[in-house]
């Protein structure tokens, strides 16, 4: 009789085990659930450059870099998500999203240097070159 007993109760740890292990488990699968699925829209501001769609990126995912804009006589300088403190680039492959950003465009002045030369690629005499943006 102590023996069927024990088998039974040794049954009824098992079962209770299993409903423990199940329960904890399904915890953790329901868990997975209440990660962050969000959403996040990343705007362009080109700052009068070529203008870029904005783009949806999931929530904690690094977003695709765009092509750079254009802009008549500047140089694209990068992305940036204050124009106020441009010491820092936004890095598209190392910075995961996590909320609704608008990266500016900077841009640098595009310079050319003029000056004028004779058939021999002298400087011609009286005409001063300079520099025009």
């Amino acid at each position: 009789m102590m023996k069927q007993n024990t088998k039974r109760l040794l049954f009824i740890s098992v079962v209770i085990s299993l409903l423990a292990l199940t329960a904890l488990f399904g915890a953790c699968v329901d868990g997975q659930t209440s990660v962050d699925e969000s959403e996040y829209t990343i705007t362009f501001a080109t700052e009068g450059g070529t203008a870029i769609d904005p783009i949806t990126v999931k929530s904690g995912e690094m977003a695709e870099r765009p092509e750079n804009p254009t802009k008549a006589g500047h140089i694209f300088k990068g992305w940036f998500t204050d124009l106020g403190n441009t010491e820092t680039p936004f890095v598209f492959d190392e910075t995961p999203i996590t909320a609704d950003i608008t990266l500016h465009a900077l841009w640098q002045i595009r310079v050319f240097s003029v000056a004028y030369l004779d058939e021999n690629g002298d400087p011609v005499p009286g005409i001063e070159g300079g520099t025009v943006n």
